[in-house]
């Protein structure tokens, strides 16, 4: 497991896919993140800790106790 979001799981938390958008929405959930050019990264560990992770994370697990 990387120690870093995946570029998709970025897109997911921040609901955004151009790079300055994505820093924006971090920004404003107030979630740290590093930048190395166009590039941002999100610890998992942090993201992890934070409620709209937590919210986008339970939405993909697929619940089986509805399934038929």
């Amino acid at each position: 497991m990387t120690s870093d979001l995946t570029p998709a799981e970025l897109v997911a938390l921040t609901g955004q896919k151009k790079p300055e958008r994505q820093a924006a929405a971090l920004v404003a959930l107030g979630i740290p993140f590093r930048a190395a050019g166009r590039m941002l990264y999100v610890a998992r560990a942090v993201a992890e800790h934070w409620p709209q992770w937590q919210a986008k994370t339970a939405e993909a697990v697929p619940q089986m106790h509805l399934v038929r």
